[in-house]
C-alpha cells in the first residue's frame, strides 16, 4: 500500500482550534474558532445523511487517517493508511451518531462510531490534500477524518444507482 500524503489541518489546543494547511511542512495557522469557521464549512444537521452519502460516493477508496482530538486525550491516531469505505449518520429517533467504515477486505475491516455528535464540519480538497471531515461530539472529543486525493484511491468510486 502506498503511503498517502496526509495534511494535518485541524487541531484542538487549550480550547482553541488551530487550523493548518500543510503540503510540504509549511503551516498557515488560524488561532481562533472564528477563523476556523472560515476554513471549515459546517453541515446543517438536516443535511447530514445526504451530505455524508455524497461524500462517501465521491471518496470511497481513498486512503484515510482518522484521529481523535481532545484536551484530555491529545491527538491519537486510530487509523492510518486504511482504505475509506464510507461515512454515515444516524439521526432517527433523536439519535446523533456518525459511523466511519474502513477496510478493502474483511481482514482489515474497521468501524468507528461517534455518539452524541454536535457538529460536522468539512474542509474540501486543497491542492494535493484530500478532503477532511471534523466530527464534534458533546463529550468534547473530536474525530478528524483526513482522506487522500482521488488519484491515490485504492478502490473505484461507487456508481450512483
Amino acid at each position: 500500500m502506498v503511503a498517502a500524503p496526509f495534511i494535518s489541518r485541524t487541531l484542538l489546543c487549550n480550547g482553541n482550534y488551530l487550523a493548518a494547511a500543510d503540503i510540504e511542512g509549511a503551516y498557515a495557522m488560524a488561532k481562533s474558532a472564528d477563523a476556523l469557521d472560515v476554513l471549515l464549512d459546517q453541515v446543517d444537521r438536516v443535511r447530514w445523511i445526504d451530505f455524508l452519502d455524497g461524500f462517501t460516493r465521491e471518496n470511497r477508496g481513498a486512503h484515510a487517517r482518522m484521529a481523535l482530538l481532545g484536551l484530555e486525550i491529545g491527538y491519537q491516531v486510530e487509523a492510518n493508511g486504511q482504505v475509506f469505505v464510507g461515512i454515515a449518520a444516524d439521526v432517527k429517533d433523536g439519535e446523533s451518531a456518525v459511523w466511519i467504515t474502513f477496510g478493502a477486505t474483511s481482514d482489515d475491516h474497521l468501524t468507528h462510531g461517534i455518539q452524541g455528535v454536535s457538529a460536522i464540519r468539512v474542509l474540501p480538497r486543497v491542492g494535493r490534500a484530500g478532503p477532511a471531515v471534523l466530527i464534534e461530539a458533546k463529550d468534547s472529543i473530536h474525530t478528524l477524518l483526513e482522506l487522500s486525493c482521488p488519484e491515490d484511491y485504492a478502490l473505484p468510486p461507487v456508481e450512483a444507482a
